[in-house]
């Protein structure tokens, strides 16, 4: 009887991994070198480069822990991405795997929001709202959340906080902010009420608070200081359509705020760009935008001068035409009453009396129709050049002394600025497209 052998065929990475073993171990005595090689392999695939230690910056790394950074919770095609960059940098001949069958992968346990994001984005998770969408079809809530949304920090960050995993209820979240208001405010954390063993929870209150003590301390909290700059909440990426993040460093001394899209850093294949656009960048593109929408403005108040001081002769002249049609209107039903008198008298007889009557009710009529549209046309030119179209340009015009860029003027004149790359930046004006059109004209 034949023992039955197990073929190595469907273990296409053992030759590849082989190979890899034996060109990393020179380099337990160059570690160094060893971590440029890794920069240079997330470099070229264009892959996130992952946070392998406290504070982001890799300073040491064993050669066979190279084997951890695709042997881990990730998308098979993500990991094929980077053994295609592995192989050219280290330049290994084998064929790069194509199947994984029987390659214990790592937990991710220990790893940080970025690292649980994308793998979450990675495996192709739904997000909260997605998920609420497809199982209450045609509810308005997440009805804003685009299609094309991915897992966040806030996502994760949200769900790792919650009491209901250990079979706990938290009541008083939010409270009024005064008798009869309908504003409610949050309520700080040790003021709620928490009840425990309202249902089946999946862990224990021991992991939760462990969990809680490892966020707590995953990196060196320090008291974020809330900033706010000009273009908050209006910068959006062209491609997703998603508010594009905010961040500000401190290197050398210097510091730098820049703008980018959490979907080109969360989710692997999107189209949106990869580069930190620069806030002073976007700051000068709207700047020298504003401007430019000033010079047109200035000429748009001149050509609405113009035509309000014709309107207002042309006005003067219907209000004339009006006056006419009016008095014409009382002779018409001052010869009403006395036709009717002179019948009524038997002066007239009745055949003249009908006919009479007849053509007066039809100049009446006409009359009327006459002094409506008449009455239209004065109303119009009595409110032109006092419209929405006036009421743009002045306040464009409001803000020609300003000499940078505040919050007061992104609120009152830019709806948003949309972004494809540095190149690429498009505004859209808080008015109207027949507005611009006449500004612009």
């Amino acid at each position: 009887m034949q023992t039955p052998t197990t073929s190595n065929s469907s273990f296409t990475w053992i030759g590849f991994y082989e190979e890899l073993a034996n060109i990393l171990q020179p380099y337990k005595d160059n570690r160094p070198a060893l971590i440029s090689r890794i920069r240079e392999i997330y470099r070229k695939t264009g892959i996130r480069f992952p946070t392998l230690e406290k504070g982001g910056e890799l300073r040491d790394i064993n050669p066979f822990t190279v084997f951890g950074l695709f042997n881990k919770g990730i998308s098979n095609a993500t990991r094929m991405t980077l053994l295609e960059g592995i192989a050219e940098v280290f330049g290994i001949t084998s064929e790069i795997p194509r199947n994984f069958d029987g390659i214990p992968v790592l937990n991710n346990w220990g790893a940080t929001l970025k690292d649980i994001v994308a793998t979450l984005n990675g495996k192709g998770y739904e997000t909260p709202a997605a998920y609420y969408r497809r199982k209450h079809p045609g509810t308005k809530k997440y009805e804003k959340s685009s299609a094309l949304s991915c897992w966040t920090m806030d996502n994760v960050r949200n769900i790792l906080q919650q009491e209901m995993y250990y079979g706990a209820v938290v009541q008083h979240k939010r409270e009024c902010i005064g008798v009869g208001s309908k504003h409610t405010r949050a309520v700080a954390k040790d003021k709620q009420i928490i009840v425990e063993g309202m249902h089946e929870p999946i862990i224990s209150k021991e992991v939760f608070l462990q969990a809680q003590e490892i966020f707590y301390h995953w990196e060196d909290r320090k008291p974020a200081k809330a900033r706010d700059f000009p273009l908050k909440g209006k910068v959006k990426c062209a491609v997703c359509g998603r508010r594009m993040n905010y961040r500000s460093n401190i290197v050398r001394g210097k510091a730098y705020s820049y703008f980018w899209c959490p979907l080109s850093k969360y989710q692997d294949g999107s189209q949106c760009s990869t580069e930190y656009i620069r806030e002073a960048d976007v700051n000068e593109v709207v700047c020298q935008s504003v401007r430019q929408v000033q010079l047109l403005a200035d000429r748009a108040a001149d050509r609405i001068s113009k035509k309000k001081a014709g309107a207002a002769d042309v006005h003067l002249k219907k209000m004339h035409e009006l006056a006419d049609l009016q008095r014409d209107l009382e002779r018409c039903n001052t010869e009403k009453f006395a036709n009717m008198d002179g019948f009524m008298a038997g002066i007239i007889g009745k055949d003249a009396f009908q006919r009479k009557r007849a053509e007066l009710t039809e100049q009446e009529s006409r009359l009327k129709e006459q002094i409506a549209v008449l009455e239209k046309q004065a109303q119009e030119l009595k409110m032109e050049g006092s419209g929405e179209t006036a009421r743009a340009v002045e306040k464009i015009q409001s803000f020609s002394r300003a000499e940078e860029l505040s919050v007061e003027i992104v609120q009152a004149l830019v709806k948003e600025v949309r972004i494809t790359d540095r190149e690429h930046m498009e505004i859209r004006w808080n008015f109207k497209d027949e507005v611009m059109e006449f500004i612009e004209s």
